[in-house]
């Protein structure tokens, strides 16, 4: 009687549980209507917070919770999640070797709002962009191989700044015995600049010319169709820098 009971409880739970979730699908495509396969799109719940008080962290409302899934599209660019608590969620959108622009970082994301016992409907379109690709000439091998730990600084950065000062920076996709090489997604014609800092190695450009370590600044411009391609040279190590 007692594990009949048991799991007359487990069902019952699960079914309110099930009752206070929905689910969302739908198809992306490219702003030209084309199906996007192969790319994540990530949900992540925006709960409520009760009002600050102090310099405290901020904290939930009561029953509020987070919540976060992922799905990959298909060949003709659908996906879909079931089971995702009931609110208003964040998408992204990211892409592995595709130059797909997530509208969580260059853009506005598409609102959505899951109920309970429903399934919303999601088809939107993400802008196509080119990818800026950097390569660091490291002959010395001066820059470690090995990803720094989240807590370290990272011994070169490479990104791009736009807009009014935003920023982002650029993954590094691989690393050989002659240097490593960085990329990311960017729009096209839209004023850009390439953003090198690095308090651990002096940089130069392809030329030889010394660069900032403090933070050189490139100017760009990318146009459709067409990567951005950049070279730099690791010339030595920073005598001020703390290893």
């Amino acid at each position: 009687m007692k594990n009949t009971y048991l799991v007359v409880m487990c069902l019952l739970l699960g079914s309110v549980a099930a009752a206070q979730t929905g689910a969302v699908s739908g198809t992306i495509t490219d702003q030209a209507g084309n199906a996007l396969a192969g790319v994540t799109v990530s949900y992540s719940r925006l709960p409520g917070f009760l009002p600050r008080t102090g310099s405290g962290p901020p904290r939930l409302s009561p029953g509020e919770s987070y919540a976060s899934a992922s799905a990959t599209t298909d060949t003709l660019g659908r996906q879909a999640v079931q089971g995702l608590p009931v609110g208003n969620y964040l998408v992204c959108v990211a892409a592995e070797d595709q130059p797909i622009l997530d509208p969580c970082k260059w853009s506005t994301p598409p609102p959505l709002e899951v109920t309970r016992q429903s399934t919303a409907s999601l088809d939107f379109a993400v802008q196509r962009g080119v990818f800026l690709r950097v390569r660091a000439n490291d002959p010395k091998g001066l820059l470690p191989a090995s990803q720094p730990s989240p807590m370290s600084p990272a011994h070169l950065i490479v990104g791009i700044i736009f807009g009014t000062g935003a920023s982002l920076a650029a993954q590094r996709v691989s690393v050989d015995t002659g240097g490593q090489d960085y990329r990311i997604a960017i729009p096209t014609g839209m004023p850009l600049q390439l953003w090198l800092v690095s308090g651990f190695v002096t940089l130069a450009d392809q030329n030889g010319a010394p660069l900032q370590n403090v933070g050189t600044k490139i100017p760009l411009q990318a146009v459709p169709g067409v990567d951005q391609l950049f070279t730099i040279n690791v010339t030595g190590k920073l005598i001020t820098a703390v290893q």
